[in-house]
Formats: C-alpha cells, sequence, structure tokens
C-alpha cells in the first residue's frame, strides 16, 4: 500500500511512491564497516510546492543519508523554495522545459560519478521516466515522489 501525503485544502494528495525498495539503506564497504547509503533529491520546483519540502526530506531519509537537496525552475516564478531551509534553488532559465533539462543533467552526472547510491526525484511531471529508468540501469535505486497526475508510466520507472 503506498501512503498518500496531503497537500492541504485545495491540493491534490502527493503520493511517494514506494514500488520494491532494494536492500537496508546502509552498504558494508570492502573494509567491513557500515556505511549510509548516500541519497541525492531533486525536486521539479514548478510543479512541487514547496509545502511539500519536508515530507519530500522524510520520505527520502528512508533511503539512506540525504547529502544533496536541489530544487530546479525559473526563480523569478517560483514561490516558497527560496526559503525553504537545506533545499538549494538551482535558477534553469526561462525556456521551454528548462529545469527539467537541468534536474536530468545533473541527476545523470551525479550518478555516474559515484557520488550517490540512491536518488529521489520529485515531480508530477510523466517526462522523468526516462530519467529514473536510465539510472535504474545503472543500478541506482529511484524513488519518485509526485501527485497522482504523475502517470503510470513514471511510477513504473521507479524502484
Amino acid at each position: 500500500m503506498r501512503p498518500v501525503v496531503t497537500g492541504g485544502a485545495g491540493k491534490s494528495p502527493i503520493r511517494p511512491i514506494f514500488v520494491k525498495l532494494s536492500g537496508q539503506p546502509e552498504r558494508v564497504t570492502s573494509a567491513g564497516r557500515i556505511q549510509m547509503s548516500r541519497v541525492s533529491v531533486f525536486v521539479d520546483g514548478e510543479n512541487i510546492s514547496a509545502s511539500f519540502a519536508l515530507r519530500i526530506f522524510h520520505a527520502a531519509q528512508a533511503l539512506g543519508e540525504v547529502d544533496l537537496l536541489r530544487v530546479y525552475g525559473d526563480a523569478g516564478r517560483l514561490t516558497g523554495w527560496e526559503d525553504t531551509a537545506g533545499f538549494r534553488l538551482i535558477h534553469s532559465g526561462t525556456g521551454k522545459n528548462a529545469a527539467d533539462l537541468l534536474l536530468t543533467v545533473d541527476a545523470m552526472e551525479r550518478a555516474l560519478s559515484g557520488a550517490c547510491d540512491a536518488v529521489v526525484i520529485a515531480s508530477s511531471d510523466g517526462d522523468f521516466r526516462h530519467l529514473a529508468e536510465r539510472l535504474r540501469e545503472r543500478g541506482m535505486t529511484v524513488m519518485g515522489i509526485g501527485q497522482e497526475r504523475a502517470g503510470l508510466r513514471f511510477k513504473a520507472g521507479c524502484s
């Protein structure tokens, strides 16, 4: 059963997508020490309200140690994210899909560099399906967080 996080009056619910998360939020190093999984969070600020920031953070903590919290969008049009503690607002410019493209590039860069073990994509945009699938092909755990309108393909692309 998937938990439903409500967005308050007049807002549709946000559903963290927890489908077959593999393993524990920790890994054993070659020296035999237990190390928490490193989690990077990427938020599509043009599709997710800052009022969900704390819920996104807590959902990401279920995967391990959150070491990166970024929000993407046109800084001139986003409200609330600039004052949200812990989240770094990345101005993407004003072009069509600019935030989506920048978020995708940054997520792939983190994954390919080995800087994280798990990725959280917070968006209700179904176009992130391809990103989720590619990250999973690279062995990453991928959690998608979004409203019901996110689309079945994006949900299916997550771990």
